[in-house]
């Protein structure tokens, strides 16, 4: 039930930063500020990870990032081709 909890708590903290923009913004500003916030996040985890996998910090975080872009790559990819669409 721990790792369960934990684990939800996490997603919804990380789901934060992408969503967290269009509060104040939308169109291309809120999608702009979004990518930013959610690669500061991503490469911060990244920076962190390095902590305990012994690679560098530069290494990690590049490597969070791009699993996140490849994350939303697919995502936006799903809702494309489901007829989804921004506007």
């Amino acid at each position: 039930m721990s790792a369960a909890v934990t684990s939800f708590l996490l997603f919804s903290i990380g789901a934060l930063f992408p969503l967290l923009p269009f509060v104040w913004l939308q169109g291309a500003h809120g999608i702009e500020l979004s990518v930013a916030l959610s690669a500061f996040a991503l490469a911060a985890i990244g920076l962190i990870t390095s902590l305990f996998n012994g690679r560098s910090p530069l290494y990690s975080a590049v490597r969070q990032v791009l699993i996140g872009c490849a994350a939303a790559a697919v995502t936006y990819g799903v809702g494309a081709a489901l007829g989804v669409s921004l506007s």
